[in-house]
């Protein structure tokens, strides 16, 4: 059933209610408070037209022309308006570098939000913040959140992934109250809370290293703000794994510690950038000279710092075979104890027992007890 509507009837004076929508070329989250008001007086010029439109076809028709088919369909669009569903996907790991694995799992994250109409949420952290300005980058947490989210972003728009449309990236501070803002600005900014009669919040981890069970709390705090938020709404949580994509190269699977490993390896073999191993530099493209000398970075605070250059190669070969991480510390000569002499001889001490001027009793100078 079509309505007997001209969409293209208008005039200079006069323009159609369908050109006046078309007008306004921003996003409504874009324009200022001035336009906004703008643009809720042409939705709602535009509603009260169709409700319009629509009263007086049907009352062109009798009851019988009007069929039980069409009643059922309005009350059905009506619900769909009514019962939305809202899906939220976040994915947590510290990338530190990323590597093949964490970007298949990032792009599924993707795409699964992109197909359910959402923003995905990509929460990075990054080992030990600094704090007072001092560097705390170590050789497990080599790579800055800034280089992180660069690479991330360059991978992501080979699917066409649009930041801060598809998906957000923020540094992690605590992951609970991370995700609870990420699920609550949602809410803030949408006022049709009272029709969410459905809300999906899943966790997208990665294949290994138990990713499916880590910080699987932070789904009981999502789902608190999000009960909070909509009272009446149905609320589940879901951990989803994404399994690694087998490699087609034959090499092994790539992992964060085998990345760094591979350029600490390079370093004390007495290479260079130029020397790593091809399927990196290829991986890493554009950033990988800077990829590879962040994960350097925690050395050169060892050569600063330490100056000599075996304590250095016996720190990496340390962190190399059992992951041991060196001390940022500039070590120092412990003194030897020594005693004073006098006279070639080492002087005493002992209790020195005198006489009480005053009643003549003796004590001792170590702890004036009276004797």
């Amino acid at each position: 059933m079509s309505l007997p509507i001209d969409y293209n009837s208008y005039s200079d004076e006069n323009p159609s209610v369908f050109t006046r929508m078309l007008s306004q070329p921003e996003r409504y989250e874009d324009m200022n408070p001035s336009e906004r008001k703008g643009a809720d007086e042409k939705i709602n010029e535009f509603e009260k037209y169709l409700e319009e439109e629509l009263k007086e076809y049907l009352e062109s028709y009798n009851d019988n022309e009007i069929d039980d088919n069409f009643i059922a369909d309005e009350v059905n669009l009506q619900n769909s308006e009514k019962n939305n569903i809202v899906n939220f996907y976040y994915f947590i790991g510290r990338l530190n570098p990323p590597h093949d694995g964490h970007i298949y799992a990032l792009t599924k994250l993707v795409e699964k939000a992109k197909q359910d109409k959402c923003k995905a949420l990509i929460l990075l952290g990054s080992g030990p913040t600094p704090k007072g300005g001092d560097d705390k980058r170590t050789m497990d947490n080599p790579i800055s959140f800034k280089t992180k989210k660069a690479f991330i972003i360059s991978k992501l728009n080979e699917i066409s992934a649009i930041e801060d449309k598809d998906y957000l990236i923020q540094e992690m501070t605590t992951p609970f109250a991370d995700v609870s803002r990420y699920i609550g600005s949602y809410f803030i900014n949408n006022d049709n809370v009272d029709n969410n009669t459905e809300i999906t919040i899943t966790h997208i981890a990665g294949g290994k290293d138990d990713d499916a069970t880590k910080l699987s709390s932070v789904l009981v705090h999502a789902s608190n703000v999000a009960s909070q938020n909509a009272p009446n709404a149905k609320v589940s949580t879901n951990i989803e794994t994404i399994e690694p994509q087998p490699s087609t190269t034959g090499n092994e699977a790539m992992s964060a510690t085998q990345v760094r490993k591979s350029v600490y390896r390079n370093y004390l073999d007495g290479n260079g950038f130029d020397s790593w191993e091809p399927r990196y530099k290829n991986f890493y493209g554009g950033l990988a000279p800077t990829i590879y000398e962040e994960i350097l970075h925690p050395v050169r605070k060892l050569e600063d710092i330490k100056k000599d250059e075996q304590i250095i190669r016996t720190d990496i070969e340390k962190y190399i075979e059992n992951g041991t991480l060196p001390k940022y510390t500039e070590q120092k000569n412990k003194k030897q104890k020594t005693t004073k002499k006098t006279g070639g001889t080492s002087k005493k001490h002992t209790k020195t027992k005198t006489k009480n001027k005053r009643n003549g009793k003796k004590y001792t100078r170590r702890n004036k007890k009276i004797l």
